[in-house]
C-alpha cells in the first residue's frame, strides 16, 4: 500500500497512519519534506505513532507487501518526488509491482493535471491499483477552508485588516468579496507589493523583486533573462558560427570563411546551404575591398543579418548566428 499526500497535511498523514497500524503494517516514509515534516510534528506532539510501527525504506523488502504502508511526497505528480521515481521505476528503494495499492490524496492544482494523470498512467502500467479522485471521489477532501469556515475564521479573530497572499486572482477577488459582505475591507495584492501599515493609512507602498527563480548550476544565483531568452533560441532554431580570417589593415579576405552550424539545418541540405553562406559572404566582403580597415562591430553586425537573411528565406527558421573575425 502507498499513499500519497501533501507533507504539510498532518490531519491526513495520521489518519493513514492509524489505518496502517490498525491493520498490522509497518510504516515507512518516502520524500524528504516527508521525513522532516513527520520528525518535526511527532517531536511537538502533533503526530502520534509508535516507534516500533515506523521502519526505514531499506526495511521495505525484508516485510511481505501485506503489512507495508509507504507514505510519501508527489500526490501532485512532481517529476523529483517519491511518487513520481516509483511510477517510472526509478526509485532506489521501493518498486511498484503487480498487486500493489497506490492511494492519490489529493486534487490536481490547476496546471498539474498532466503531470499527475501521467504519474497515475505509469502506476497502472505497472500493474498497480490506483484510487484518486475520479475513482472513488470519497477517498479525499480538500485541505482548504469553504466559504463559511473563512467566515468563522474572521468573527473568531476580528482583524484589523486581511490580506489574502495565496491563490489566483480570482480567489483574492472572491475573499475581498467576502470580506467586504461582512463589513472589512480585504487588500489583495500582487507578488512583489509592499503593503504599508499605519495607525491612520493601509497602502501599497511599493514593489519588491519578486517572480520566478532559475536556478542554474549550483543554484548560486538566478538565472537572467537574456540567458533564458538564448538558450530558448538555441534550443529552437540552433546555431551557426561564421569565422572569418581578414587582414587587419585592408579587411581582405586570408582564407575561405568556415561555417560551423549545430541544430540549424537539417542534414540534407547543410553543404547546400553552408556552400551558399560562404558565396554571399565572399560576394559582400569584396564589396568592400579598396576602402581600407573596416569597421569590425559594423562588420559583424553586417554578416550576421546577412546569414540570418538568407537562412530565413531558405529555410524559414532563425538560428542564432555568431560572426566570429579574426584579424590577421
Amino acid at each position: 500500500m502507498v499513499v500519497a499526500s501533501f507533507a504539510s497535511n498532518l490531519s491526513r498523514l495520521q489518519l493513514a497512519m492509524d489505518a496502517a497500524v490498525r491493520y498490522g503494517r509497518k510504516i515507512a516514509l518516502a520524500g524528504r519534506s516527508m521525513i522532516q515534516n513527520v520528525d518535526v510534528a511527532r517531536e511537538l506532539g502533533y503526530l502520534h505513532v509508535e516507534e516500533d510501527s515506523l521502519i526505514g525504506l531499506e526495511e521495505v523488502d525484508n516485510l511481505p507487501p501485506e503489512q507495508v504502508t509507504v507514505i510519501c511526497t508527489g500526490s501532485q505528480g512532481e517529476p523529483l518526488a517519491a511518487l513520481s521515481r516509483m511510477a517510472m521505476g526509478d526509485h532506489r528503494q521501493v518498486r511498484i509491482r503487480e498487486g500493489d495499492t497506490v492511494i492519490v490524496s489529493s486534487t490536481p492544482i490547476p496546471g498539474n493535471e498532466d503531470l499527475v494523470w501521467r504519474t497515475i498512467n505509469h502506476l497502472y502500467q505497472r500493474g498497480a491499483t490506483v484510487i484518486h479522485t475520479q475513482h472513488s471521489p470519497g477517498i479525499h477532501v480538500s485541505g482548504h477552508g469553504n466559504r463559511e469556515e473563512l467566515k468563522m475564521m474572521v468573527n473568531l479573530t476580528r482583524p484589523r485588516h486581511i490580506v489574502p497572499v495565496h491563490g489566483e486572482h480570482r480567489h483574492l477577488t472572491l475573499w475581498r468579496e467576502l470580506a467586504g459582505s461582512m463589513g472589512y475591507e480585504a487588500h489583495p495584492l500582487e507578488n512583489g507589493d509592499i503593503l504599508s501599515l499605519s495607525p491612520d493609512s493601509t497602502e501599497v507602498s511599493g514593489r519588491v523583486p519578486s517572480g520566478v527563480v532559475i536556478l542554474d548550476g549550483t543554484g548560486a544565483s538566478g538565472l537572467e533573462d537574456t540567458v533564458l531568452r538564448d538558450r530558448k533560441q538555441l534550443a529552437k532554431d540552433g546555431i551557426v558560427v561564421v569565422i572569418l580570417s581578414l587582414n587587419q589593415d585592408t579587411g581582405e579576405l586570408i582564407s575561405d570563411p568556415e561555417v560551423i552550424s549545430r541544430g540549424a539545418m537539417l542534414e540534407a541540405e547543410t553543404e547546400a546551404l553552408e556552400a551558399t553562406v560562404k558565396e554571399r559572404i565572399v560576394a559582400y566582403l569584396n564589396n568592400l575591398n579598396g576602402n581600407g580597415a573596416p569597421d569590425w562591430d559594423a562588420l559583424r553586425v553586417e554578416v550576421r543579418q546577412l546569414v540570418n537573411r538568407l537562412l530565413r528565406k531558405q529555410t524559414g527558421r532563425r538560428p542564432m548566428v555568431v560572426p566570429v573575425i579574426v584579424e590577421v
